[in-house]
């Protein structure tokens, strides 16, 4: 009792309190000397109107500040990445590997959730675990894109695709190989059918694929068991025996399909953990009063620049893989089959290039990096002010504040 009757406190309530106060400022000092030169932000009142006012001022502050705009645009480009495996990863699987759509879709699903939540996951425990700055943990995630970038390399696993009359095919010599922008699903086995425009692929005896039975020149059905069964198919040639079809794709036996979902697994892995160190590391170089917005702007960027071009633009880039074309009524088409190996090098471009950009821009944000100098001057000479007055409120002007330990005792 006899610290606080020299230090004059009226009771040890009030000198708990000035030391929180000064922890919270030390605190405050202690990490805003890890933000950016020149990212502090003065806002001019705490009223609504004057923090309409400040809005832009506060977002030109963050755009400005070059570790926090490589962030931003860094986020973006790998969640194009994320949005384009998303919306087109199953029909890339379906297209590659002769799965039905509900097939691909599961394997998608087995392959992007557990990896997205280990990763997000793993992220979280490095940065707690190890406790870097925000050099340390741009550097993490440069070192995990780095890695990330080799796995794409599974990318461009392909499958050769199932030879369809044609197509890929001719009808008259089906070891004749069609380019894209030659396929004529109309021959002269067909041709007086008048067959359809929907499409509905059988596979015929002779492991060839046709748009319809009706393409097949097929004129008998048998719809009693689970999958409908042609027979007398004209365009299908099978020897000793009348050509016959089976409704639904021809498949293929590919070996590459456990590598292919492996290396998938492993890239968006190390995608989701550098969620955590990216988000946490530009929370760590801002005002303290801009945290907020910077979250809001970070969002604003891998939504802008990702998550909704990322799908359109990747989809105008793999039209010109298509060979089959399906149109409705209203103009709209829908492609059925797409030409394997196209397909695995837009992927892969798109991919590789994204990753690139990634690992330069986080790259950037370090080198542009400087921690701002909060032991100047002016800002030293505000720190005193702020704890003389603090020490007028309890009536103590020149003497030395306690410790937390001193303060504690009698308690």
């Amino acid at each position: 009792m006899s610290a606080f009757n020299v230090l004059n406190f009226e009771n040890k309530d009030n000198a708990i309190l000035l030391l929180i106060t000064q922890g919270s400022k030390e605190y405050e000092r202690e990490r805003n000397k890890l933000a950016h030169a020149g990212s502090t932000f003065r806002p001019s009142g705490y009223g609504v109107v004057e923090k309409l006012r400040d809005f832009p001022r506060a977002v030109f502050n963050l755009l400005k500040s070059l570790p926090c705009l490589c962030n931003y645009i860094a986020c973006g480009t790998e969640f194009f990445i994320i949005s384009c495996l998303a919306v087109f990863g199953p029909k890339f699987v379906e297209s590659q590997f002769s799965l039905t759509s509900g097939e691909a879709a599961i394997f998608a699903g087995l392959v992007v959730m557990p990896s997205a939540l280990v990763g997000v996951l793993i992220g979280g425990w490095v940065i707690k675990c190890f406790d870097w700055q925000y050099k340390g943990r741009m550097r993490y995630i440069v070192v995990c894109l780095s890695v990330g970038l080799l796995s794409t390399l599974v990318m461009l696993i392909r499958c050769p695709n199932i030879p369809f009359a044609g197509v890929t095919v001719t009808y008259e010599n089906q070891t004749q190989r069609l380019d894209v922008g030659e396929s004529n699903v109309t021959s002269a086995c067909n041709i007086d059918c008048n067959c359809g425009t929907n499409y509905d692929p059988v596979c015929g005896k002779n492991d060839v694929m046709y748009y319809t039975a009706c393409h097949a020149g097929c004129t008998h059905v048998d719809a009693s068991g689970d999958d409908k069964v042609y027979s007398h198919c004209a365009c299908i040639e099978e020897v000793g025996s009348e050509g016959g079809a089976v409704q639904g794709k021809c498949y293929q036996d590919c070996d590459n399909q456990t590598v292919f979902f492996f290396g998938v697994f492993v890239t968006l892995l190390l995608t989701f953990t550098i969620v955590v160190p990216s988000v946490t590391g530009v929370l760590s170089i801002v005002d303290e009063s801009q945290r907020s917005l910077s979250l809001g702007l970070q969002s604003l960027f891998y939504r802008c620049l990702g998550s909704v071009p990322g799908p359109i633009i990747f989809g105008k880039l793999i039209d010109s893989a298509c060979m089959i074309w399906e149109y409705n009524c209203e103009g709209e088409r829908t492609c059925w089959l797409y030409q394997n190996d196209d397909f695995a090098k837009s992927l892969f471009l798109v991919v590789v290039i994204c990753r690139l950009l990634s690992i330069c821009l986080f790259s950037g944000s370090i080198l542009f990096y400087k921690p701002l100098n909060r032991e100047d001057g002016d800002d030293k000479k505000k720190e005193e002010i702020d704890l003389s007055q603090t020490r007028e409120v309890f009536g103590q002007t020149n003497t030395a504040l306690p410790s937390l330990e001193g303060a504690m005792q009698g308690y």
